[in-house]
């Protein structure tokens, strides 16, 4: 139970890239080959909320593709880490 506890604690808040263990054991390979090349595999949680929010409140990005996929982004982080 610990050793799953800190994979899910490091997922949730890991800053740099790194591989999201939560979504290696859950999605499917292929879905997660596609997501690799739109580039929209998350990093964690916090840092696409943390990204998240920057980019479109404090608007430090103001194109379009890049904003939906950082929303993309989010939204692979929220629902894997919610899947546990």
């Amino acid at each position: 139970a610990n050793d799953l506890a800190d994979v899910l604690l490091e997922d949730l808040s890991r800053a740099l890239p790194g591989e999201y263990k939560t979504i290696t054991a859950l999605a499917p390979a292929e879905r997660r080959e596609v997501w690799k090349n739109l580039d929209i595999l998350p990093i964690s949680a916090y840092n696409e909320a943390f990204d998240a929010y920057h980019r479109t409140c404090v608007g430090t990005d103001g194109d379009w593709e890049s904003n939906m996929k950082q929303f993309l982004r989010c939204g692979l982080a929220f629902t894997f880490t919610g899947v546990v």
